[in-house]
């Protein structure tokens, strides 16, 4: 993995991981680049039974992942390439029904998923990719009716929820195509069958009309079926309308309770700081993200909001986001991932 888009103060930082750091220790610390490299070594090296068919397919999910989490979707999409299509070779119609999922089988249900997920990267068809989890829908309700009829519960739960996960993700492929009025009616669809959260549906559901500006019928949805079940989901929805009507003293008026109550959730205190900004009050804003930042692992939203607050106040802009990039590399790593690309701080 080049380093050439890696911001500076990360590539010279004290903490850049030795040579002998292990691959389970390289994850849990966020090092995914050196993770992807790691695991490539672990693939291509000679080391591995070509018949260790788990240990292979994990490095090779972890390889996929770490490229992703690393911000190179592109060639995670690339090396995906093959896997998908051996897939394709082993579970079209030619193939005996039992041949064809003993094959498969031998893939872990996550890493399918991701290679679903990246096969639509790097085709740019989601079309095909709503078709291709249309498919791993059909085998979920199969093997969940398998499992019912053969009284065991675990396994037809197991396979419900994954047809439940199925569902919102076909719903986001949808969203991706601007086919906004095909996934609200299929998140109708999920609200009408057995899903393990309707609440998820319903929050779903309300972010979608607030995303085509349908405010009204987002209120209705909030009302009416995001339960009370934690004292932030509902609050934060409704701050959301008041700030799509473009009422920002109200969005903070809402927030800013749960904000007291909840100081450390990021995403409560990122909006609010968002309203505060909206409303002028600049250094309001700054403080709210700035103590984010503070000693804690960040996320690509808060980065984006703070490199964007310096181009608005100061002149000096280019400095500032220097310094914030030395000051989370000097954060050290986390589980979040630690070394940032140049982008992310608009360098």
């Amino acid at each position: 993995m080049p380093p050439r888009d890696v911001a500076a103060p990360f590539i010279n930082s004290k903490h850049q991981p030795a040579p002998d750091t292990s691959l389970n220790d390289l994850i849990s610390r966020g090092f995914f680049r050196h993770a992807a490299d790691r695991a490539a070594d672990d693939l291509t090296t000679g080391t591995l039974s070509s018949f260790d068919h788990e240990r292979i397919l994990q490095l090779y999910q972890i390889r996929l992942s770490c490229l992703i989490l690393a911000s190179r979707p592109d060639f995670a999409a690339q090396e995906a390439r093959p896997l998908l299509e051996w897939i394709a070779r082993n579970s079209g119609p030619q193939r005996p029904n039992q041949e064809r999922q003993g094959d498969v089988g031998l893939i872990p249900w996550d890493l399918r998923l991701l290679l679903q997920r990246l096969q639509t990267l790097g085709t740019g068809d989601s079309r095909r990719g709503v078709m291709s989890l249309y498919t791993l829908g059909s085998e979920c309700r199969a093997q969940a009716l398998a499992a019912q009829r053969a009284s065991d519960a675990s396994t037809s739960h197991l396979w419900t929820t994954r047809l439940a996960d199925i569902g919102l993700r076909v719903a986001s492929e949808l969203i991706e195509m601007h086919e906004y009025d095909a996934a609200l009616r299929h998140l109708d669809t999920l609200s009408s069958g057995q899903t393990p959260s309707s609440t998820s549906v319903a929050v779903h559901k309300a972010l979608l009309y607030l995303r085509i500006g349908n405010v009204s019928a987002a209120e209705n949805t909030i009302s009416s079926s995001v339960s009370n079940d934690d004292d932030i989901t509902k609050p934060l929805l409704t701050a959301l309308t008041h700030f799509a009507r473009g009422s920002y003293d109200l969005a903070i008026g809402a927030l800013t309770p749960v904000h007291a109550a909840h100081p450390q959730n990021e995403l409560v205190t990122t909006n609010l700081a968002v309203c505060h900004m909206y409303v002028g009050e600049q250094e309001t804003a700054h403080a709210l993200l700035s103590a984010l930042v503070d000693g804690r692992e960040v996320f690509p939203a808060l980065l984006f909001n703070l490199v964007t607050m310096y181009e608005l106040r100061t002149e000096r802009a280019v400095e500032r986001k220097t310094q914030l990039a030395e000051k989370v590399a000097e954060i050290g790593p986390g589980e979040r991932g630690w070394e940032r690309l140049g982008g992310e701080f608009k360098l």
